[in-house]
């Protein structure tokens, strides 16, 4: 007799990863920050997301399976998503003023609705 025990994928909750500042095009310096979801079976899904110096949230990039970012010591960032060979560059102009973002301290930031669904904007 062959016994099989089945067990519920565990989600975890959505975390930060490569938090930095970045310069906006008309010189403001927010945050990006990279929302990681839970892909339970695949790899984490990522997304870049972009709060302004009151921490309100101003962009959210598409989703994509692996992106970095780089910044210089002027807060010039590069955003890229690895997967499709591509920069993501800021579009000022589709920035929404959305709801303020708690400050990240750690990964312990719970945020299933930002990371969430296919709507970008800002990018």
């Amino acid at each position: 007799m062959i016994v099989m025990a089945a067990s519920a994928a565990s989600a975890h909750s959505p975390y930060y990863t490569q938090i930095a500042k970045i310069r906006f095009p008309d010189g403001q310096v927010g945050e990006v920050r990279l929302l990681h979801g839970d892909g339970i079976v695949y790899t984490d899904p990522v997304r870049p997301v972009i709060v302004d110096q009151q921490w309100r949230l101003v962009a959210r990039g598409p989703k994509a399976l692996s992106m970095i970012v780089s910044c210089n010591d002027e807060h010039r960032c590069l955003i890229v998503d690895l997967w499709q060979s591509r920069v993501l560059e800021l579009d000022p102009a589709s920035f929404r003023q959305g709801p303020v973002q708690p400050a990240v301290t750690g990964n312990s930031t719970d945020h299933w609705e930002l990371e969430s669904g296919d709507e970008s904007w800002g990018f």
